[in-house]
């Protein structure tokens, strides 16, 4: 049998293999067009939390969640504290405690705007912004014309004023804001509290009027009104004014004096002992003295509490005015004191 001879192997020479290289210029196109998006995410929200809200009790605004166990700033404090012993401290004038003025300055109310479309008012004594009751209540408008008491005597600052107007149907208002220092069960000492109000006749069982609320902004948290109010049986049908203690069922029936802008002044002898607070209130009070007057119709035997004031009107074909919310020390720091 023959036999074959193999040639000797030929080296085997490896050439390299050369991958195409990995195209990124789709990835990174991805990739910016992502940043994109993102940024224009962000200036959307930051253009939303900057805009015009529209808060109710349920839709508490940023600057308040920022607030509910602290204000941001301090202001004159609040009536003095029951002490086991007395305090203390240097004298000094009696002076206003809180303050809405309503102000058309720059960055405060702008006209024809409801009150829960501003952000929070700079204002003496009191926090955050007006919240509605709900969505199902309407929120007055500021207007930036003075709602003017007649009496000369009375100090009344350049502003406007806020007004809910109601048509046809039956329409609820109820505009909230906080006081930076609430009174509660242990407060003692004199708090006033004034303001200007102007109303329509209206009828059977149309509310307007100014209020205390404690917690939130239900009839079961508020502690005191003054208004037109003729749901009790000694008011009923009756257009007049009066104020209601609610946590004690009563009501004392004031002046009519509908139909022109009316200076309220409230007097709270405030107490820590238990149903021992006295309030007096005046209308149309007389300022010539300079002090406080006498008279007034008075209740003793009260308790309030209240963190907030509200603006409310619960009726139908007829307007309501406020102006020159106050809470000083004196009487005169609420009336006639620059």
């Amino acid at each position: 049998t023959p036999t074959l001879n193999a040639s000797p192997s030929a080296p085997v020479t490896s050439t390299p293999v050369t991958l195409p290289s990995k195209d990124n210029t789709i990835p990174k196109i991805i990739f910016a067009i992502s940043i994109l998006i993102l940024v224009g995410l962000g200036l959307l929200l930051v253009k939303s939390l900057n805009s015009d809200p529209e808060l109710t009790e349920n839709e508490v605004p940023i600057d308040e969640h920022l607030l509910l166990d602290k204000p941001k700033t301090s202001v004159t404090p609040a009536p003095i504290k029951k002490a086991t012993t007395p305090a203390t401290s240097p004298s000094r004038t009696p002076a206003l405690i809180a303050e809405e003025p309503f102000s058309t300055e720059p960055n405060q109310y702008q006209a024809h705007k409801t009150l829960n479309q501003h952000r929070p008012p700079k204002t003496l004594g009191l926090f955050g912004s007006w919240i509605r009751l709900s969505k199902s209540y309407k929120s007055s408008t500021f207007t930036p014309e003075n709602l003017t008491y007649s009496d000369p005597l009375y100090f009344q600052k350049e502003g406007g004023s806020v007004k809910a107007t109601a048509g046809q149907e039956h329409t609820f208002f109820r505009d909230g804001r906080r006081l930076v220092n609430p009174v509660d069960h242990s407060t003692e000492g004199t708090l006033y509290l004034s303001f200007v109000m102007e109303t329509q006749r209206g009828a059977t069982h149309q509310l307007r009027g100014v209020e205390l609320f404690n917690g939130t902004q239900s009839m079961t948290d508020c502690s005191f009104r003054i208004g037109v109010h003729d749901r009790t049986s000694e008011l009923k049908n009756k257009n007049v004014y009066c104020y209601r203690i609610f946590k004690a069922r009563v009501s004392r029936i004031l002046e009519e004096n509908i139909g022109e802008p009316t200076l309220f002044v409230a007097k709270f002898e405030l107490s820590a002992n238990e149903n021992d607070d006295v309030v007096t209130v005046w209308q149309n009070p007389d300022l010539s003295t300079g002090s406080e007057p006498t008279g007034g119709i008075s209740h003793h035997g009260a308790n309030f509490i209240f963190d907030r004031i509200t603006l409310s009107q619960q009726a139908k074909n007829l307007t309501t005015s406020w102006d020159e919310i106050r809470f000083g020390e004196t009487f005169a720091s609420v009336t006639t004191e620059e």
